[in-house]
């Protein structure tokens, strides 16, 4: 019998001519989608290896620099002193980019992914980024998630709203009634073709980008598998959705649009109201302290200098001892940039916090919004969340922080700051911290198992009547 099906859904398939240009579009789309986010990708990747090749050629400079010096007096080069270091190293820090993100750029495209790591320039002021046009922000991409969650279920909707009642409109629903052992059973396969029909875009889709991302450095063949493993499960919530419908036995117009009605609801009614709702409850930070980040009045460099070795002999108690011997011009200079740094970080701290008590808000509502954990799972994989950039740009604050320390106690604690110092300059240690997609799930696959069980309920009793 499904064989039969199978063979009767592709013979009609091949004569709807409507069905086959809409397949082509869609894959079309499906390959646009790849190819743009593979643009933005190695758009990005370019700027990325820039910049870390202008580094490299900083530092190589400074490195010959101090290849000249001799150090025949106590009397220091200009390039020893920590503010004349840092300005020539010009230092940047990049963000680690996953290839997965070609398929989910969300909004990673205007997150910067090149940081400042010169501890007396503004984190967010420096040559590699600059604001998006706020057309292209509303536009937004036309990535792989976005066709997955929107456009999938569109086609499939198109192919599958009349699957039902296409027989009992045209009349034929008795002859089905008596020539088939099970008209449920029946209607199930010819929903299932169409259904796998609709998913070749998708399948076609997840080949190609097989093989544009196992090429690129950090592919994993896990996250890969994860990623469309979860535009898999998506795919099998919209099945149900469509044989929950279907099984009510409204007639095409009706079943169109309830269906569609259904999409609007999941994909823009709940989601835009819940949107509406943080942004009231959680309005966004002050866009001035996010461009400027430091505050150019900040007074404390007129502070005298018992005030600033107090704060510093604060921090760092092992240094009093020798405080006697220490230059009073390099610790007014270190207090001052300790200080200013403890503000930043502060203020920082201030923007993330207001963004996590929003992502926790939003996850609590996946509940209601079970999409908007399927593209939070996506980005996630994807490195491409908010919260991912934050974990990055308190990585690189931390840095800036150390190599602060690490300059000026060199500084001040040796006749000499030298090469050696140099080569042991401390590195970015990136903070990586285990995200569970399961909890962003979970909402989707338990509204996939009730309405799964309600679809078989209800169609026990459709058979029931067929029989009967």
């Amino acid at each position: 019998m499904l064989q039969t099906i199978l063979k009767f859904e592709y013979k009609q398939l091949l004569r709807n001519r409507g069905s086959i240009v809409a397949l082509i579009i869609f894959c079309l789309i499906g390959l646009f989608c790849i190819m743009q986010g593979k643009a933005v990708y190695h758009f990005q990747q370019t700027t990325i290896d820039s910049a870390l090749a202008k580094k490299e050629r900083n530092f190589a400079f400074v490195q010959n620099i101090f290849d000249t010096l001799t150090y025949k007096t106590l009397e220091r080069n200009s390039i020893e002193e920590p503010f004349v270091l840092e300005w020539r190293l010009q230092d940047v820090v990049a963000k680690e980019s996953s290839p997965l993100s070609i398929l989910s750029i969300g909004q990673s495209d205007i997150y910067t992914p090149l940081l400042s790591g010169h501890f007396n320039n503004e984190i967010f002021k420096n040559n590699f980024t600059e604001f998006k046009n706020p057309e292209q922000l509303l536009a937004g991409n036309l990535d792989t998630a976005y066709f997955v969650l929107f456009l999938f279920p569109l086609l499939l909707l198109a192919l599958s709203y009349n699957s039902q009642s296409a027989e009992k409109e045209a009349g034929i629903s008795p002859l089905l009634t008596v020539q088939a052992t099970s008209v449920t059973l029946f209607q199930l396969y010819k929903l299932l073709f169409r259904w796998l029909v609709a998913l070749v875009p998708v399948l076609l889709t997840a080949t190609v980008s097989f093989f544009i991302l196992n090429s690129l450095p950090g592919f994993s063949l896990l996250a890969f598998i994860q990623w469309w493993g979860i535009a898999f499960l998506y795919a099998i919530f919209w099945f149900v959705v469509v044989l929950l419908v279907q099984k009510f036995h409204f007639n095409s117009l009706v079943n169109a649009i309830t269906l569609a009605g259904i999409w609007v609801m999941l994909l823009i009614a709940i989601p835009g109201f819940l949107n509406t709702w943080f942004n009231y409850q959680y309005p966004a930070t002050n866009k001035t302290e996010i461009a400027e980040y430091r505050d150019y009045d900040y007074k404390a460099w007129d502070q005298p200098s018992a005030f600033h070795k107090n704060y510093l002999f604060t921090v760092y108690p092992s240094m009093q001892k020798d405080s006697l011997k220490l230059d009073s011009n390099n610790i007014r200079s270190f207090g001052y940039a300790m200080q200013v740094m403890e503000k930043e970080k502060a203020l920082h701290e201030g923007i993330t916090n207001k963004a996590s008590a929003q992502a926790r808000a939003e996850e609590n509502s996946f509940w209601l919004n079970p999409i908007g954990g399927v593209m939070r799972s996506f980005a996630t994989l994807s490195n491409a969340s908010l919260k991912q950039q934050h974990q990055f740009e308190k990585a690189v604050l931390q840095y800036r922080e150390q190599k602060l320390a690490y300059i000026f106690k060199n500084v001040l604690l040796q006749p000499h700051f030298t090469k050696e110092h140099l080569k042991g300059m401390p590195e970015v240690q990136a903070s990586k911290q285990a995200h569970s997609k399961l909890k962003f799930l979970l909402p989707i696959v338990l509204l996939t198992i009730l309405l799964l069980i309600i679809s078989l309920r209800k169609e026990q009793k459709s058979y029931v009547l067929f029989t009967i």
